[in-house]
């Protein structure tokens, strides 16, 4: 079933990475497209990063649960068929959200754009799943509970939660925008974070060969996690006419989060100390340390854009963009890349079809994010300088175009290496094909 999950998670990160790069072509190529309403930027956006994140980043997170649950608790998952009914469904959610998007139908609200129909799918998806995961929980046979069990758990919960309020149409106005990065902040904070970690704190023992370094950390950094990330919404509306306490308060809280960052950081990196030499033996282990580091970035970096002087000059800007692709491509993207090189050979029963291509998509990977970021973040940094000089807003544009040239190729070497990925998996399930795998590890 784990599989299932995953396969189309691939399916849909190689079209979704693929609407991307032509959704940023048209930042420098205007013409591109034009005259056709449905592959305007203002469409196919949305489709983009709501399909990323419901389409390859969840599927490929819930598919990560659906194989460790079951060795986490020593019982096999409760009804196995209600998880295949709920990726129907989820599939289905994602269709009419994308068409409806790209007919121009929305709700027209950050993260929010899809309409009811996709909405009340998704709810019945996740709480199907929800019901079938606690169910298998509660009829573990192992007594212990460890921590990736509480932040699937929590995750479910928590996220529930946060997808009914955010996008119940109860508000207007203000409160409504308040609503809208309610979900939107909290998506990445206790969907994505909270649910990859689940995967991360399996991992990291089971790739670097010893116990997770300190379960009283662990705990530490859920709750901290759980208590004050959703709280930090209103810091991406500084400057707006919302309370000003509420505004403040979200910058506090979202200093706090160093401390579940710094928690989970610490506890990482003493899980690995002493075990550096399965980087050379373990596809998995390169993916895990990268995710740690973008982990990293993503939460020094998170924080400090909140507080009012950062965000008076990186606001609106490709800033802000940076940051995004730097937690969703960077840090969610790694960790779920370490898992999927870890399920696929031993759900396959048989070694991975060519590390040398595993390199080869790390590689691509690394260099197309890291530069990606960086040149968003150096783009934003433009934009902020240039919007201060008073200059008129045409002069960024005419500026940033590089920028955007830039943005484009390193969106090819991403898509490029996760193409060759879904062609090792494939291969992987299907070795007659082919004489001798390119690269591939004996056989144990």
């Amino acid at each position: 079933m784990a599989m299932r999950y995953i396969t189309w998670s691939l399916i849909w990160v190689a079209i979704l990475m693929g609407v991307g790069l032509v959704a940023s072509a048209q930042f420098f190529w205007p013409e591109l497209w034009r005259g056709i309403p449905y592959m305007s930027f203002g469409r196919l956006r949305p489709v983009h990063s709501q399909g990323i994140l419901y389409g390859w980043l969840s599927l490929a997170m819930i598919g990560g649960w659906l194989y460790i649950l079951p060795r986490l608790t020593r019982s096999p998952l409760y009804r196995p068929d209600i998880a295949r009914r709920a990726l129907f469904v989820w599939n289905l959610a994602l269709v009419f959200g994308m068409l409806g998007v790209m007919a121009g139908l929305t709700q027209g609200y950050e993260y929010g754009d899809w309409l009811w129909p996709s909405d009340i799918l998704f709810v019945i998806a996740l709480f199907t799943l929800a019901y079938q995961l606690v169910q298998s929980v509660r009829m573990r046979r192992e007594q212990t509970v460890y921590v990736s069990i509480w932040y699937m758990l929590g995750t479910l919960v928590w996220f529930s939660g946060v997808y009914l309020i955010g996008n119940t149409p109860l508000f207007s106005g203000m409160n409504q925008m308040n609503v809208n990065w309610f979900i939107g902040h909290s998506i990445v904070g206790l969907w994505f974070t909270t649910g990859i970690l689940a995967l991360a704190y399996y991992l990291f023992p089971k790739v670097f060969g010893q116990p997770i370094w300190s379960h009283r950390l662990s705990l530490i950094g859920f709750w901290f996690i759980g208590t004050f990330y959703i709280q930090n919404g209103p810091h991406h509306l500084l400057f707006s006419p919302m309370m000003y306490w509420l505004q403040s308060w979200s910058i506090v809280a979202s200093i706090f989060l160093f401390i579940p960052v710094w928690a989970v950081l610490a506890n990482f990196w003493g899980s690995v100390r002493g075990r550096w030499q399965a980087v050379s033996t373990e596809p998995s282990a390169r993916w895990l340390l990268t995710g740690w580091a973008f982990y990293f970035l993503t939460c020094l970096q998170g924080p400090l854009q909140a507080l009012r002087s950062v965000n008076a000059y990186t606001h609106f800007s490709h800033w802000v963009v940076g940051h995004a692709h730097l937690a969703l491509l960077g840090f969610a993207s790694a960790f779920l890349y370490a898992a999927i090189y870890y399920i696929v050979p031993h759900v396959a029963h048989r070694p991975l079809f060519s590390r040398r291509l595993a390199a080869v998509h790390y590689w691509l990977y690394l260099v197309g994010t890291s530069f990606m970021v960086i040149d968003l973040t150096a783009a934003g940094l433009i934009q902020g300088a240039i919007w201060r000089t008073g200059l008129p807003f045409i002069a960024s544009v005419i500026e940033l175009q590089p920028y955007w040239v830039l943005r484009s190729w390193t969106g090819i070497l991403v898509l490029a290496g996760q193409l060759i990925m879904t062609y090792n998996v494939w291969r992987t399930f299907h070795p007659a094909r082919v004489a001798r795998p390119l690269g591939a590890a004996s056989a144990e």
